[in-house]
């Protein structure tokens, strides 16, 4: 899945990540790993937003990628307000499935 996010990039090349669901972040570090992989070929990480809506998960990502340019959110992410978390610049959304709510 990260190889085909970076291969099919927007032209600019600027990767504005997002997962709704972050969990673990195992869809981050793929992303990230597929973006060093392709630095020669232009591909940078803009910016990069997790949100999960469990407490613990989000608070476990936040510890665990301080100082990754990541930006974590305890949130729901099926609410409205979560586009002014997400921002409209966002050009990768991921989430892994199956998606399920554990509260």
């Amino acid at each position: 899945m990260a190889h085909i996010v970076v291969k099919y990039c927007d032209s600019s090349k600027d990767v504005y990540f997002g997962d709704s669901a972050f969990g673990t972040g195992a869809l981050y570090l793929a992303v990230l790993q597929k973006v060093r992989e392709n630095k020669a070929l232009g591909y940078t990480i803009k910016s990069a937003i997790g949100v999960d809506v469990n407490q613990h998960m989000a608070l476990e990502a936040m510890r665990k990628y301080s100082g990754w340019g990541l930006t974590i959110v305890w949130t729901d992410s099926l609410l409205p307000m979560i586009d002014s978390y997400l921002g409209d610049k966002r050009n990768i959304m991921l989430v892994s499935l199956p998606y399920s709510r554990s509260s």
